[in-house]
């Protein structure tokens, strides 16, 4: 196992003469804090960039370094106006990283398995896969200590249940001494990617108000109706009160008492499709009705009970984020009217240079944001040709 963050103290104060711990330095990640700027990084140096720049849709203050002597993160008060998503090669130090994913069960979870995976081959790091097998309670803790057996230096996870983290973070932080990127949920203190989900709620929020409004829907005969999962924490769940707050702020403003937020769990099998239908089958009275999700996954579940409804397709809006192969097909299809593209199959470009920052002693943001882009019929082919 790796020493414990006492050990690691002692044995980079001794090292610190010799410069054999903390950052490489180089001009990405600002300056140094109080502590020895020796403290920061796991002793990651980088090269020249690799790959082109990933778009950044968001990057949220505060930022963080990580202080390899303490064994945690710090707020970065000195750090660059803009973060640029730079793939870099390792020209020293030790790239040993983890990759927990949630389980590969989805085509998104899949696609961003199968980017990190490629971009830490690009960069030269090495990388050890582990199954986190959501909405299992065990294997987190399971695949962190493995993490220590196997020695990585940094990890990017993919936990879901965010009651869990406290003592996932206690075993990769406490007793490994290794920096995480939490990946999909914001969560305080540590830095996190995905999607900004505020804005992701804006773009559907936007996207629902407009189309309603070109369909000619009477807001007094018009409900929406919210796919949420508590289980995502609150950062996810976010969204729904942009989607509200967007809606309220165009000139299709609906009443509170038309807006259904419902509980749809993914550790739940068909949540999606047997709490839509059970809303149907209690609310015959809406005319139309816009219906929005997290993701994919309860998007499909969704769309499946209402072609089981009443309602006609010109009578129901169907959004959703976190899009992927299934939701794609649906768009194009016509079953589903947008998907937030989060580009997925490019996440290992954000996660990847996030990690080797920290590693490197360099500042990120809390939370770095992909690029959104609304993916309807008329717009899929130009991010995604060909079908």
């Amino acid at each position: 196992m790796r020493q414990s963050k006492f050990a690691s103290i002692a044995l980079c104060a001794a090292a610190l003469g010799l410069g054999a711990c903390g950052s490489s330095g180089g001009d990405d990640g600002g300056g140094g804090e109080a502590a020895s700027a020796g403290d920061y990084g796991t002793g990651l140096e980088l090269g020249t960039r690799v790959l082109s720049s990933a778009k950044v849709g968001a990057a949220v203050a505060p930022w963080y370094r990580w202080n390899n002597a303490s064994c945690g993160f710090e707020v970065a008060e000195d750090h660059p106006s803009e973060y640029r998503a730079d793939v870099r090669e390792v020209t020293g130090g030790d790239a040993k990283i983890g990759y927990m994913h949630y389980g590969n069960t989805d085509p998104f979870g899949i696609d961003n398995s199968r980017s990190i995976e490629r971009v830490a081959k690009e960069a030269g790091m090495e990388l050890d896969v582990y199954n986190l097998r959501y909405p299992s309670r065990t294997e987190p803790n399971n695949a962190a200590n493995s993490a220590i057996v196997k020695r990585n230096r940094g990890l990017i996870q993919a936990n879901l249940d965010v009651s869990l983290l406290p003592g996932f973070h206690d075993i990769v932080e406490g007793e490994g001494c290794m920096p995480s990127i939490q990946l999909y949920v914001a969560i305080e203190g540590r830095p996190a990617m995905g999607n900004h989900w505020p804005d992701v709620g804006t773009e559907i929020g936007e996207f629902v108000a407009t189309s309603a409004r070109e369909r000619g829907w009477s807001p007094r005969e018009t409900a929406l109706v919210q796919c949420t999962d508590p289980d995502n924490g609150p950062s996810v769940n976010a969204m729904f009160e942009t989607v509200k707050r967007a809606v309220a702020d165009s000139d299709f403003g609906l009443a509170p008492g038309d807006v259904h937020d419902i509980v749809c769990k993914q550790s739940e099998s068909q949540s999606g499709y047997k709490r839509v239908t059970d809303w149907l089958t209690a609310h015959p009275q809406y005319r139309h009705v816009a219906f929005t999700a997290i993701d994919s996954i309860r998007m499909q579940e969704m769309i499946r009970a209402i072609g089981e409804s009443d309602l006609a397709d010109a009578d129901t809006l169907t959004a959703a984020g976190a899009d992927d192969e299934s939701s794609r097909r649906s768009v194009r299809a016509g079953t589903q009217d947008m998907s937030v593209a989060f580009f997925g199959e490019r996440f290992g470009e954000y996660a990847i240079p996030m990690l080797q920052d920290l590693m490197a002693g360099n500042a990120v943001p809390s939370f770095l944001g992909t690029e959104l882009v609304q993916l309807t019929r008329d717009t899929i082919d130009d991010y995604y040709p060909g079908g």
